[in-house]
């Protein structure tokens, strides 16, 4: 036998072009088919040769082991060997078929041929017999249809009936097993309802047992279509391309001798599939019909046969074949009489009478068989090792994804209990700031900072000038931009570099109330609020009235605060029930539920604390930390006075009319303080101003003097001025002081009332609540929580589909093992 397999030979032409080589191509297909048995004998094929017994013996275990296989759908897994017969129609693919398995397949016009059809030949029978089967799409296994068939002349029917059933995927199967030709014509008409397939990727699996056959396995597709609906015809196409893609695949083309080579759509997908055309054999049908007028066609298809020249060169070869006619069918001519016409076409007819040498060993459908049977064999032996790899390759990986999936689940109840006790544990440990990921804490901290800048910017904007829109904004004293200024400026990163729409409205709503106030203003509002008082006291309710400027301006920043740290618990809630509870929806669903609930009760209390906490700042306004407060306030009259003496550094000029140069309109240098631009001459820095008051009171005469005196010691000259807006100038300084004090106290106090109430106690009671909710001890809680632990349908099928390819793999597995190697 090993000699069988060892001698290859192209035909005549082409060993001469190649060289003489006679290696294997790396993809696994043989340069040239396997020779008959050494010398070219030809006994191989006779049953009772004791050489072509082992030989035939070994042939017809391949080729069963390749159709268990198939039948466990291997073929959708390993790139097994097979034949794959394509054409276009009326390209005498039936024909060929019908010769080749010596059965009748349906004909009618157009297309009749709707679905792959199988046909497996084996020699390994008494008698002959047939068997007709489904091998649906997906991952099921091969199904019987037909009972077994003894009559040749029932097989027609019954493969129209089982490609009925694989078109009408939407009726049982033993519907088509009764019906008659026009029934089944009727049912399968695409016209008759959208259930019904234009064409099908199931196969129709027809098995014949024949002693006097050849043992031998194809796959005839559909034939390729010129003339339809473009959805139609890409369908035959992208079947056919996909069955014709795999690199064990011989591709089988048929191409009739009455048309041009490039006409043949079937050669270009060969030619696209396998561009190297080693995979490819053509066979040329209608050999008796090459237009006899034409000599330049009949020398043309001689020398494609022949293999001269590259242009339509294939390693496997060329092969003619003479097929019944319609009245030949009709007649049911033998065999023998058939083989004996097609004889005469070849020795009678151009070209193929003028083919000569080893050539003409490819003349006949006898020929063709004897050798596709061969050269299948051929690769299904040499596959064995690499179909054993591919299938322990492939059952490591399905393992391996079943191992990945959760395992599933014995105890319901417990299984329950301990997610939502992780998912608590989960949730305080983001929210306490104990877990790897701190996205949560750096959100909440920018909100936090997103308010305290926008409670800043609420700040009165004090000016100490009788008309405060003719002068620049001062500013702050160094000391208060000492203490504030690296916060202010990182608290408006964070306020504003975001793309957060709560952020920016607090920002705005901050702004939105921005009103300069001038000493005028506050004399106004002194007079206002002046009633009995005995001069020059000024009225408390004065301070009130400013104060409440700036406090009634902070609820709204507060309450985005409160939305937006409301917002990150929602959002982190939302990921961590889906780390824990997302494998079963049911479930997951009712505990997104539960946490709503529990949600929005809770930040409904929670809203209550902060109104509770903002009603603090309302009047009476006051302070333990009156220390901070007067010395705040010292530093801000000391800084008003200052300001209003040097006022003239401050006046803003009047743009001229008609600027003769860019200088006249640009603005004097400023520097920033508070987001606020004032001009250059800075303020007495208070650290010079220490100095001095303690130099003065080293002197008796100056003993109590303090620093707000030192504007009517340096400027006598304004000493009438001061005493005019001094009740003023102290309003402005001790509102703006405890501006500074109250504010650092409510941007703490929100974001712990926030933090504490809403975020914390809400963690914290999560596990108790959510338990609660689900009544864990009642009777009936082991059957609603098996409900709520329904796997996930994707999950389930996944876990399906695996064993089912498991199952599939081992089995696989076992009959490559068993096989005899």
């Amino acid at each position: 036998m090993s000699g069988t397999f060892n001698m290859f030979r192209r035909n005549r032409k082409t060993s001469a072009n190649a060289g003489g080589s006679s290696s294997a191509s790396s993809t696994g297909f043989p340069d040239v088919l396997p020779d008959p048995l050494p010398g070219g004998d030809q006994t191989a094929d006779q049953p009772g040769a004791l050489g072509g017994s082992e030989y035939a013996g070994r042939r017809r275990e391949l080729l069963a082991l390749a159709r268990s296989l198939n039948r466990l759908g291997a073929d959708g897994l390993l790139d097994i060997p097979r034949i794959v017969v394509i054409g276009k129609q009326s390209a005498g693919k039936s024909s060929l078929v019908e010769a080749v398995t010596w059965i009748k397949v349906p004909r009618d016009a157009g297309t009749c041929t709707r679905c792959p059809m199988e046909c497996n030949i084996s020699t390994d029978a008494r008698q002959w017999s047939c068997t007709v089967s489904l091998r649906r799409e997906g991952p099921s296994h091969e199904e019987l249809f037909s009972p077994e068939l003894r009559n040749k002349n029932e097989v027609e029917l019954w493969i129209r009936r089982a490609q009925a059933a694989v078109l009408c995927p939407h009726l049982p199967g033993d519907t088509f097993k009764t019906i008659c030709r026009e029934d089944i014509k009727a049912l399968t008409d695409t016209e008759s309802g959208p259930e019904v397939l234009p064409f099908t990727k199931s196969k129709v699996v027809i098995n014949i047992y024949d002693p006097e056959g050849t043992d031998l396995s194809f796959v005839d597709l559909p034939g390729l279509i010129e003339n339809d609906r473009t959805d139609v015809i890409k369908l035959v196409d992208d079947l056919t391309l996909e069955y014709i893609s795999h690199s064990s695949t011989i591709i089988l083309v048929t191409a009739p001798a009455d048309d041009e080579m490039e006409n043949q759509k079937a050669m270009r997908f060969a030619r696209e599939m396998d561009p190297e055309g080693k995979r490819t054999i053509c066979v040329v049908t209608k050999a008796d019909m090459v237009d006899s007028g034409s000599s330049s066609k009949r020398k043309l298809w001689q020398d494609i046969f022949e293999g001269k020249g590259d242009k339509h060169r294939l390693a496997l070869g060329y092969y003619a074949v003479r097929l019944p006619k319609d009245d030949e069918r009709e007649r049911n001519i033998t065999a023998q009489e058939l083989q004996r016409i097609a004889n005469q076409v070849f020795k009678d007819v151009s070209p193929w009478k003028d083919v000569g040498g080893r050539d003409r060993d490819r003349l006949g459908v006898h020929s063709l068989v004897r050798d596709l049977s061969r050269l299948l064999m051929k690769l299904l032996d040499d596959a064995l090792p690499r179909l054993h790899e591919q299938t322990n390759k492939l059952l490591q990986l399905c393992l391996l994804q079943l191992s990945e999936l959760p395992e599933l689940l014995s105890d319901g109840t417990a299984e329950v209990v301990q997610r939502i006790s992780e998912f608590s544990t989960d949730m305080q440990a983001v929210v306490y700031g104990r877990s790897e990921d701190k996205s949560f804490v750096h959100h909440s901290r920018d909100a936090y900072r997103a308010l305290r800048w926008a409670i800043r910017r609420t700040a009165p904007d004090f000016r100490p000038f009788e008309d405060p829109g003719e002068y620049a904004d001062p500013g702050e004293p160094d000391c208060q931009n000492d203490d504030d200024a690296h916060a202010d400026r990182m608290d408006r990163k964070y306020a504003i570099d975001t793309d957060d729409m709560l952020r920016r409205r607090t920002v705005a709503l901050a702004k939105s109330g921005d009103d300069v106030i001038g000493l005028s203003d506050v004399r106004d509002v002194i007079k206002r609020c002046t009633g009995w008082e005995i001069l020059p006291y000024v009225p408390y309710e004065a301070n009130v009235q400013l104060i409440k400027t700036f406090v009634k301006r902070w609820s709204d920043p507060s309450q985005n605060c409160f939305e937006r740290v409301r917002c990150i618990v929602d959002e982190v809630l939302g990921e961590k029930v889906n780390q824990h509870f997302g494998r079963f929806p049911l479930l997951k669903q009712g505990i997104a539920v539960i946490l709503r609930h529990q949600l929005d009760e809770h930040v409904t209390r929670s809203a209550r604390k902060l109104a509770e906490v903002l009603r603090g700042e309302e009047p009476p306004y006051w302070t333990q930390n009156a220390h901070h407060l007067g010395t705040t306030l010292e530093q801000w009259l000391t800084y008003y006075r200052s300001v209003r003496n040097g006022r003239a550094a401050y006046e803003v000029p009047e743009p001229s009319s008609e600027p003769s140069s860019e200088a006249d309109i640009t603005p004097p240098p400023t520097r920033k303080s508070k987001g606020r631009a004032f001009p250059a001459t800075p303020a007495p820095s208070i650290d010079y101003v220490s100095e001095a008051v303690r130099a003065l009171r080293a002197m008796p005469a100056y003993r109590n003097v303090i620093s707000s005196d030192l504007p009517r010691l340096l400027h006598p000259g304004n000493l009438r001025d001061e005493v005019d807006f001094d009740d003023e100038l102290r309003v402005m300084a001790g509102v703006r002081s405890y501006f500074q004090v109250a504010y650092k106290r409510i941007t703490d106090v929100v974001p712990n009332t926030i933090q504490r109430d809403l975020v914390e106690d809400f963690v914290s009671a999560l596990q108790g609540h959510i338990l609660e909710k689900l009544e864990i001890g009642s009777a009936d809680a082991t059957q609603r929580l098996q409900k709520l632990l329904a796997e996930d349908p994707s999950i389930a099928q996944t876990r399906v589909d695996l064993q089912d390819r498991r199952r599939k793999l081992e089995e696989i597995r076992r009959h490559l093992e068993n096989f005899r190697l």
